[in-house]
């Protein structure tokens, strides 16, 4: 949709404030799940600010997907809602990926055959029918 990596970072902190600035903070995970250890500016402690990997990152509001992805359909903007949680409790699961109504509505998908092809070469060969 947006035709370019839409959360791309060069280091792990820098995927963090990616997504921290477009999804927003998380306000409702527990720090205790987190792989590193962020401390929110707003609820820092202070012997927290003495660990070695004591990191500050910024709040931030979600952004709203629509202003985002401009021509994206209803439908797509409510799946990447569900998906783009951060809690995996909440996310919305496979199965109900699968049998989200973005698969099912119309225009349906273009059939895999009528599809462009890649040549050996890396070309695209255009179907003309």
């Amino acid at each position: 949709m947006l035709r370019v990596p839409f959360l791309a970072a060069e280091s792990d902190l820098g995927q963090l404030e990616v997504m921290f600035r477009a999804l927003g903070t998380p306000t409702d995970w527990p720090v205790s799940f987190c792989l590193v250890c962020i401390i929110l500016s707003t609820n820092t402690s202070k012997e927290m600010i003495h660990l070695p990997a004591y990191v500050t990152i910024n709040s931030s509001p979600r952004i709203p997907l629509k202003s985002l992805f401009t021509a994206a359909s209803q439908d797509a903007l409510d799946l990447l809602e569900k998906l783009l949680v951060y809690n995996p409790l909440y996310r919305l699961s496979t199965r109900g990926a699968l049998e989200h109504s973005y698969f099912t509505n119309k225009p349906i998908m273009t059939h895999h055959e009528k599809l462009p092809k890649i040549t050996g070469t890396g070309g695209v060969v255009k179907e003309t029918g």
